[in-house]
């Protein structure tokens, strides 16, 4: 059984800026003006000869450009053509430089790429203009999601921490945005926050959609509903829980991870809990079969071998004409 929430009510209780990574517009053509050179035009290979390749070619591309950046990647434009190099490793290149590429390619969520271990090396930089970005609802996400590409895009969520992972609540989707390799001041600065991001998207497994940040507009903490009247109420999601305790790949049990302890009330200051065999887990969702109705959020309290419990205590109830209501999964 998976305990969802936990409200308590008097009477009734229920359980229950902008920050510029790199940006820019397209520059409007003025017919009296030479037409600028392309400066990632090259003779030799270039990435679309790479992506027509066959995944697993090792290949070397002089003038590509850097047009989104991430700690471990960078995506790479010339001549129209896109790819993501995952170098593996954290490297300080930015929006805007000249590289030579090399290495070999791999598949990654739907996509081609040179893989771990390419061979990035500056050679100079040049100005980056973007395309308007395209606005993503959730009928173009879940049309994305079948059919992955490199294109330029704006959406809107509230980032969500889960161990190493840095994940984007999605407005009115399913779909998770999964930020790859974002930089440990980007995941302080916008934890929990609802923000706007535009730009790169460059593949999708799942139920996550991976994208490269170019700008980000902060649009604040959203504040949770707390019913009226609530003396303790619980969604168990203040962090989400990741499979990386243990040896590395189990869930965490409630004394390793303090992320589910999200409790709120005029009676919850004081409250306390004692537990035996639960970890907290987000590998099933609250909806479907299992549940007789939605639970409250991500984090899932797993009852794992009896004997199993979890008792909150101290919770400061100033009547005696209470409910208490909780979401479960059989």
């Amino acid at each position: 059984m998976k305990l969802k929430s936990l409200l308590i009510r008097f009477a009734a209780v229920s359980f229950a800026a902008v920050m510029a990574l790199g940006c820019g517009q397209e520059k409007p053509i003025d017919p009296d003006l030479p037409e600028e050179k392309d400066p990632t035009q090259t003779e030799g290979t270039t990435i679309a000869d790479v992506l027509k390749a066959e995944v697993g070619g090792t290949f070397e591309v002089e003038n590509v450009l850097v047009v989104g950046a991430n700690t471990n990647g960078v995506l790479l434009q010339q001549m129209g053509s896109y790819i993501y190099a995952f170098k593996g490793s954290e490297h300080d290149l930015q929006v805007g430089d000249l590289l030579k590429v090399s290495g070999t390619t791999s598949s990654r969520n739907g996509l081609i790429q040179f893989g771990s271990g390419c061979t990035l090396e500056k050679t100079g930089t040049a100005p980056v203009a973007f395309p308007t970005p395209e606005p993503m609802d959730a009928d173009a996400i879940e049309a994305y999601m079948s059919d992955p590409s490199i294109k330029y895009v704006t959406y809107s969520g509230t980032v969500l921490l889960s161990g190493n992972y840095t994940n984007l609540e999605i407005d009115g989707s399913p779909v998770v945005g999964s930020l790859d390799y974002m930089t440990e001041e980007f995941r302080t600065k916008y934890s929990k926050h609802n923000v706007t991001i535009t730009g790169w998207l460059f593949g999708s497994y799942k139920t996550y959609m991976y994208t490269i940040p170019v700008e980000v507009k902060d649009n604040g903490i959203p504040q949770e509903d707390v019913p009226d009247g609530a003396i303790y109420y619980n969604t168990f999601d203040a962090d989400l829980a990741s499979q990386t305790f243990g040896d590395g790949g189990q869930w965490p049990y409630l004394d390793q991870f303090e992320g589910w302890k999200n409790e709120k009330g005029s009676g919850a200051s004081a409250v306390t809990y004692d537990f035996k065999s639960v970890s907290c887990r987000t590998n099933q969702s609250s909806k479907g079969d299992l549940s007789q109705y939605d639970g409250s959020g991500k984090n899932n309290i797993f009852f794992s071998t009896a004997p199993a419990h979890l008792t909150i205590g101290n919770i400061a109830v100033s009547g005696k004409d209470l409910r208490l209501s909780f979401g479960a999964q059989r």
